[in-house]
């Protein structure tokens, strides 16, 4: 037998995922180079053995040192065993299951998906498939007003676009607004609510969809529920919104309590564990939704926030808007939010970097571009990486 082949598949999710009712797609890993051939031998996993159907795969390309390869097969009763038959053109082979490779098809036994739940698919809003954002960082465009914003629609839509996603516009007193004072109010210096509405009602009118920025990985230190916890310390209703570590609360020369990234005192992070401080901020969600009619929610920070609330974030805003948008700012590979349970989609900073190197610094060739963009979308499901969202910086 070969020893030296890599072979990798789980069956979970990118590897294995339901694409509809009774479909799911497989994915493969193979070591470059070997000029592998692969079948998936598939059936219904309470079949005896024997009557398993046969199915080439399909390779999709090289990722570098790993070769991608791919079947959708169908299974009608939902409930499907499988394994791999790898061969090399000097017809040496191998059987690969859940036991791992072995040129002896029962030992290595079967993957087993034991069944297909409609739940399991990510259900992206409709207007989501032929999205093209535009980001705008209000502060410094257009006179850095939402009637500024707003006189610009139609301008943005001779461009092509039908998405402005606008980072902050709640009242902060920093310029980027990622540390919020009040979540239900608009900065004075971008506008008012009338000033918000008005924007979300004329980018509607030409097409255009608006999604905005909430910070819910952590509050600024002037939120109401922080500056009571500086001011009463232990006695404070809102202690546990935050995580402290001792009492009286200190700022300087180091915080002493929990803030975004690395002592940023000006932050303190949020325990959305807490009840009260998560049913707060699913409400202020709802609240720009339902008198606004914005169409989404890029979430920041999202990745440091406990998972258990955004599927109920999900849950609660997708009951009553169907069509919003979620997007969270994870800084690395997203897949584990993007299984239908939180969000729609990701801030793609890796195929972000990859498309910079490519394109604007011209520091890599179209080979290493290409194995970037495989080895991306090996790492998502069909669905996941058809619409990620790029984050772009000047």
């Amino acid at each position: 037998m070969p020893h030296t082949w890599f072979l990798y598949h789980t069956s979970e999710d990118p590897f294995a995922y339901p694409m509809g009712t009774g479909i799911l797609k497989l994915r493969l890993f193979t070591q470059a180079g070997q000029q592998l051939s692969c079948t998936v031998i598939y059936s219904d996993r309470y079949d005896s053995p024997g009557h398993e159907v046969p199915l080439q795969m399909e390779r999709i390309g090289s990722a570098g040192v790993y070769e991608i390869h791919e079947a959708v097969i169908e299974t009608p009763t939902k409930k499907c065993r499988y394994l791999f038959h790898v061969t090399n053109p000097a017809g040496e082979y191998v059987w690969y299951g859940e036991r791992g490779a072995s040129e002896n098809r029962e030992r290595a036994g079967s993957f087993q998906y034991a069944y297909l739940h409609h739940s399991e698919a990510l259900k992206l809003p409709s207007w989501s498939m032929d999205a093209v954002t535009y980001q705008i960082y209000p502060s410094s465009y257009n006179e850095g007003t939402l009637q500024g914003i707003s006189d610009k629609m139609p301008y943005l839509q001779q461009l092509g676009v039908n998405v402005v996603y606008m980072t902050p516009v709640f009242e902060s007193p920093s310029e980027h607004k990622y540390n919020t004072s009040d979540y239900y109010k608009v900065d004075p210096v971008f506008g008012d609510t009338e000033g918000l509405k008005a924007l979300v009602s004329q980018a509607h009118r030409h097409g255009i969809k608006v999604i905005l920025d909430a910070v819910f990985n952590h509050s600024g230190d002037r939120f109401f529920a922080f500056k009571d916890v500086l001011a009463k310390g232990e006695q404070s209703p809102y202690k546990d919104w935050f995580f402290i570590h001792s009492f009286p609360v200190t700022q300087t020369p180091v915080p002493n309590y929990e803030t975004f990234a690395k002592a940023e005192a000006h932050m303190p992070k949020l325990n959305m564990d807490n009840p009260d401080t998560a049913n707060y901020m699913i409400e202020v969600a709802k609240y720009w939704v339902r008198e606004t009619g914005i169409d989404g929610w890029r979430l920041d920070v999202a990745n440091e926030v406990n998972p258990r609330f955004w599927s109920r974030f999900r849950q609660e805003l997708k009951s009553e808007y169907p069509e919003i948008l979620l997007i969270g700012e994870i800084m690395h590979a997203s897949g584990p939010w993007l299984r239908g349970d939180q969000f729609d989609g990701g801030m793609n900073y890796v195929l972000r970097d990859a498309v910079l190197e490519f394109f604007a610094e011209q520091s890599t060739g179209p080979v290493r571009f290409m194995e970037q963009l495989l080895h991306q979308e090996a790492l998502y499901n069909e669905g996941e990486f058809g619409y990620v969202s790029v984050a772009w910086q000047p």
